[in-house]
């Protein structure tokens, strides 16, 4: 089995890590985001995933648009891509060809979209959680396979 895995933020970095310790002969890829500057002296910053594959020597990909992804996917031709918090939308081109599967930092359908966890705090939710789901272009109500919740009081 071909493994693919897709995220950015440093909250993706534990699933790539569950991932690769128990994995890794599958894992093939690491798509993140291009580099970006960052403080005063504009200084170019890796991704926390991409800090994270290179320091376990995976190959990195940081396509900057959705055909250069699709590409690229279409040359691994992985059988599962695994997407958490990526910063994308990945492209019908993919999700029409291949098994992704995405985590996601909410309850879905509750805050949808690329910030679940800040809005879910600034509601002042009484609970939370994460929803593991088969995603497509059309993104209605994807399959869900699996939720958890957890308190924030």
């Amino acid at each position: 089995m071909k493994l693919v895995f897709m995220g950015t933020p440093e909250y993706a970095v534990p699933s790539l890590k569950a991932i690769y310790d128990n994995f890794s002969q599958n894992l093939i890829a690491v798509f993140t985001r291009p580099d970006k500057t960052q403080g005063r002296n504009l200084k170019l910053k890796e991704t926390p995933v991409k800090n994270f594959a290179l320091t376990h020597n995976l190959p990195v990909y940081n396509p900057e648009t959705k055909n250069e992804l699709a590409e690229q996917i279409k040359a691994l031709n992985p059988d599962v891509i695994v997407i958490i918090a990526y910063g994308m939308l990945i492209p019908k081109e993919i999700t029409d060809n291949y098994f992704c599967l995405n985590l996601h930092g909410s309850l879905l359908p509750k805050y949808r979209g690329a910030s679940p966890i800040q809005a879910s705090l600034l509601n002042y939710d009484q609970k939370t959680g994460i929803s593991l789901m088969k995603i497509n272009e059309i993104r209605r109500w994807p399959d869900t396979y699996s939720r958890r919740r957890t308190n924030l009081t």
